[in-house]
């Protein structure tokens, strides 16, 4: 502000950064809302903490939703704010971050990409192993789920190789080379109903 500026009510004048207790505020999408409460646990991390995750809680959920700024999303959001329980020395006030709130774990599970999980005409599913570098059609019972990895609960044992593929030209006996892709963070990979 220089002398002889005009202003107007409820115009921000001054920002005042403290150097700890930092809190995040994200937009959680109104069908997700309903699995976030105070106290919940989260992890702060990003592109601006290289490959730091910081722990944090939920310290509130706003009682309305809004709209999105996303145009291309028609779900109304609520923001939710985060609680960092520690920091990091160059941690500014005003730097973008990704918050991931843990709405629910599941340790010791085994889980599949979405797209390895195919159905048969009766709607049943099943998934190609890598065997001998040809794909074997196996069932499987599925667990939970979210937007990209469900959880298998028989079918699959510790160090199978799955065809993480919906491409349609894939079959049972298809000659294959498996690509090692490296397993999510254990949170991510703990489905939410």
């Amino acid at each position: 502000m220089q002398p002889g500026d005009a202003v107007t009510i409820g115009q921000a004048l001054v920002t005042m950064a403290g150097n700890g207790n930092y809190l995040a505020r994200t937009k959680v999408d109104e069908q997700d809302v309903a699995s976030v409460n105070v106290g919940q646990r989260a992890e702060i991390g990003g592109e601006d903490l290289g490959t730091a995750k910081l722990p944090g809680h939920v310290t509130a959920v706003n009682a309305v939703a809004q709209k999105s700024d996303d145009p291309s999303n028609t779900s109304r959001q609520v923001i939710t704010t985060v609680q960092l329980d520690r920091s990091l020395p160059y941690l500014r006030d005003g730097m973008t971050v990704d918050v991931d709130i843990i709405t629910r774990e599941a340790p010791h599970v085994l889980v599949v990409g979405n797209d390895a999980i195919r159905r048969d005409d009766g709607d049943k599913p099943y998934v190609f192993l890598v065997r001998n570098g040809r794909t074997v059609r196996t069932p499987v019972t599925l667990g939970d789920a979210n937007e990209t990895q469900t959880i298998v609960k028989r079918g699959l044992e510790p160090g199978d190789v799955v065809v993480n593929d919906r491409n349609v030209a894939i079959g049972a006996g298809a000659a294959v080379t498996a690509l090692v892709v490296p397993s999510p963070s254990p949170h991510a990979s703990s489905p939410a109903p």
